[in-house]
């Protein structure tokens, strides 16, 4: 699991963003339905997942899951079922180009 930090500042002091790890855990990610669509004139697919992990406090929106070269992104709150904190569920969007 990767989010953004802040790792300086650019000629004109605006931060610049780099993804760095907030946490490591095992998973289970479930290929849901995919698509294609047209966007800037280039055909581009968009896969939905749903990333079963162990409960973590603090997961958000903003964050990104990293699965090898595969880089997910977090399409809403985290889903905690029974609100048990044993698990949460994500669901994800992998864009493929």
């Amino acid at each position: 699991i990767e989010h953004q930090t802040v790792v300086g500042v650019d000629s004109l002091n605006q931060p610049i963003y780099d993804w760095d790890t907030f946490g490591t855990v095992w998973g289970e990610v479930d290929p849901l339905k995919g698509r294609e669509y047209i966007a800037s004139k280039q055909a581009q697919a968009e896969l939905t997942h749903r990333i079963t992990i162990r409960y973590i406090p603090g997961i958000k929106p903003t964050m990104r899951i990293k699965w090898g070269e595969r880089i997910f992104e977090i399409d809403g709150p985290p889903i905690n079922p029974y609100e048990s904190n044993y698990e949460i569920q994500l669901m994800c969007k992998e864009k493929v180009s």
